[in-house]
């Protein structure tokens, strides 16, 4: 009994000290949450609700994200890849359905000069034509081919257009023949890059010090109103693709989706449990 008060006790200390480095605040009319783990390496993320659920046109978020960490109106492309290598940081972008994301991992300490970098990303990118066909759209196309030579993908891809068919079902990647004209982008970005449309995140930092840096470079954001979208909607369907890609030797896919109107049932959890592949005994290596 005292054992298993003490362990009780002894856990719940543990908690709530997790519990004490998170931190919720607002920075700059953004919402940011930190978790400084006394890590001796930061990141910082910023959030935009910009997702290929969001898009106009589509391929528009796709390029976005790839605009990232372009030519802005005080560094240059090349500046901004060779000063991060010089400070040991290291500087990414990433799109789902719902946001993209631009995020710098460094050592911490070189903070300010990399919420400085990402900022730029959201007030001075400068979005140019020679860029944009020059640079951004080898990119675009060449995640795009890799994402249609990927069985795995191609199945996600379709289940979503099946089962919702706009919004949630518009393509995660930029189609083949795409038309995005620089416009396009502008346009995307001037409806996202504001209060109401941006989160930030940050590790391995303190609340004090990212707040400090969001109120200097991110002072003069507008505030913006994202696309409304509507109601998720499940239709549901079926389909079967021919998939060509790597000939006989590509691996052969089969996706099954289940949907329900209203919040998640248990049992959809106990049949997602039953039917999947995974071992459920470590020694097992296929269905058990």
């Amino acid at each position: 009994m005292l054992r298993s008060a003490a362990r009780v006790t002894s856990t719940r200390g543990i908690s709530s000290r997790s519990r004490s480095f998170y931190s919720l605040t607002q920075a700059a009319g953004l919402p940011v949450a930190t978790f400084d783990n006394g890590q001796s390496t930061s990141s910082v993320t910023f959030l935009v609700k910009a997702g290929s659920r969001y898009q106009a046109k589509p391929g528009v978020a796709h390029t976005l994200k790839s605009f990232g960490f372009k030519n802005t109106a005080s560094r240059s492309a090349l500046g901004i890849v060779r000063e991060a290598e010089l400070y040991g940081g290291v500087l990414s972008s990433a799109h789902t359905r719902e946001y993209i994301s631009y995020t710098a991992d460094f050592l911490r300490g070189d903070e300010s000069y990399f919420v400085d970098v990402l900022a730029g990303i959201l007030t001075e990118t400068r979005f140019t034509r020679y860029e944009l066909e020059e640079s951004v759209l080898p990119i675009v196309e060449a995640e795009s081919k890799a994402g249609r030579a990927n069985a795995a993908i191609n199945a996600i891809e379709l289940a979503h257009a099946l089962a919702f068919r706009s919004g949630l079902g518009e393509p995660l990647f930029a189609p083949a023949h795409s038309h995005i004209t620089i416009d396009d982008v502008r346009q995307f970005a001037h409806n996202t890059f504001g209060q109401g449309g941006i989160s930030v995140i940050g590790t391995g930092i303190s609340q004090d010090t990212l707040v400090r840096l969001l109120e200097k470079h991110l002072a003069s954001v507008p505030k913006v109103s994202p696309k409304a979208t509507e109601t998720t909607k499940y239709y549901g369907g079926e389909t079967r693709v021919e998939f060509a890609e790597g000939g006989s030797h590509a691996p052969q896919t089969v996706f099954f989706g289940f949907g329900v109107p209203g919040q998640p049932k248990p049992e959809l959890a106990v049949l997602s449990a039953y039917l999947s592949p995974a071992a459920s005994v470590k020694w097992s290596k296929g269905l058990s």
